[in-house]
């Protein structure tokens, strides 16, 4: 439902809800009259996508998101809720949850999903990554797919193909080898071929994360030791030849013939060759990924902070946030609070996080950054995303580009 000013609410067995992203639930909810709005309590806490609601006659759950919703299975629930900033499960009358759009089901990040004929990997909540071949799920360690309708994944988005070997996580360069993810430097990276795939932290813990590097030398089944170089692989002439030219870079790993395969072979390493120069990554995966190292850095929150833009500033994602500060909901927290931060994040000065600019009108602008929403900046602002659609002339809330200026009250 909504009021005269526009601002929708949903009714709650607690009372009436804000809703911050309105945009996101329902576009033309019913509208009531002030006098009837007022006779109904107010929760202080508002509503934002992505949220889990439920019937209050039903114990289906359903993920919320973009103006539609989408069934979570009972026994995907707990694994879908590593995904989620705020787990919290909202109860809603049927009426109001039939207004929602439904969009098929949420699936688990990671998961392996066989579409028709076609194998996806599920990346985060909203992304599928088609594999073309099952040589390169082997290279990734995904369990077999799991058959699921065209109409189960109607709000999931394609995103390409996986390229077989690169992948990007939390902005770090890894190569899928031998059914996990290893760190390697930046010219390693370079050196394999194929695209690179970047995939939704989530996703990427989901996989397995080896401790030790990959390297620019393999070893396949059978005894040959192989260079890869400029998205090829050249054979060495034996091990002494392997070692030569390692020079204290990351060692050998050992692959089998199907991996080796998928790599076009180049011409033979000569002896005259010199030594291979490559560095280890500094930080091995466990402790980048679990983010739970004791630090002394801490972030006061500032008006118009949220708990997602805090972790996105600082590297790291809301859950671990909530984990480290004993943060129940993701929506509750005040201006003035101390928020430890993971040792493993990397920092971002405030002043670098917000762009804002003076406005010769009576409003503010703000330069959208990589990783923003309309719902997000609405939340720094204090505003909801109706708002700034109106502002801005914006009819999708989900198609705003970095750089775009976009006006604030």
């Amino acid at each position: 439902m909504s009021d005269s000013d526009g601002k929708h609410y949903l009714l709650t067995p607690q009372g009436r809800r804000l809703i911050q992203d309105d945009a996101s639930w329902i576009t033309a909810p019913p509208v009531l009259p002030q006098s009837v709005l007022s006779s109904i309590p107010e929760v202080t806490e508002v509503l934002a996508t992505p949220a889990v609601v439920r019937s209050t006659t039903s114990t289906e759950l359903f993920l919320v998101e973009s103006g539609k919703r989408r069934l979570i299975h009972k026994n995907d629930w707990e694994a879908v809720k590593k995904s989620l900033a705020n787990s919290s499960v909202h109860r809603v009358s049927p009426s109001e949850l039939s207004q929602i759009a439904t969009a098929g089901s949420v699936i688990p990040a990671g998961t392996q999903v066989k579409i028709g004929s076609s194998i996806f990997l599920v990346d985060g909540l909203s992304k599928l990554h088609r594999i073309p071949t099952t040589a390169r799920a082997s290279n990734l360690g995904l369990r077999p797919a799991k058959s699921v309708s065209s109409a189960a994944m109607a709000a999931y988005s394609r995103a390409g193909d996986f390229g077989g070997f690169k992948v990007v996580c939390s902005g770090r360069p890894y190569i899928a080898i031998a059914g996990s993810l290893r760190r390697v430097s930046a010219d390693t990276f370079d050196h394999y071929p194929g695209s690179a795939t970047e995939l939704n932290w989530d996703t990427c813990k989901t996989l397995s994360l080896s401790s030790v590097p990959a390297s620019r030398f393999i070893l396949d089944s059978s005894g040959r030791y192989f260079l890869i170089q400029d998205g090829k692989k050249r054979q060495l002439t034996n091990r002494a030849h392997y070692l030569r030219l390692r020079s204290g870079g990351p060692e050998v790993v050992s692959v089998n013939n199907t991996y080796a395969a998928q790599i076009s072979t180049g011409s033979r390493v000569t002896t005259d060759v010199a030594a291979i120069a490559d560095t280890a990554p500094a930080t091995p995966p466990a402790s980048e990924f679990s983010q739970t190292v004791q630090s002394n850095r801490t972030y006061t929150v500032r008006r118009g902070d949220t708990l997602s833009r805090i972790a996105s500033r600082f590297g790291t994602t809301t859950r671990v946030l909530m984990s480290l500060n004993n943060i129940r909901n993701a929506n509750q927290i005040r201006v003035g609070q101390v928020i430890k931060l993971p040792a493993s994040s990397t920092s971002a000065s405030a002043s670098q996080s917000v762009q804002i600019t003076s406005s010769t009108a009576s409003s503010t602008t703000y330069a959208v950054r990589r990783g923003d929403t309309l719902s997000g900046i609405a939340s720094r602002f204090r505003t909801t995303t109706r708002t700034l659609m109106t502002l801005n002339n914006i009819t999708q809330p989900n198609l705003i580009r970095v750089g775009q200026v976009v006006k604030v009250p």
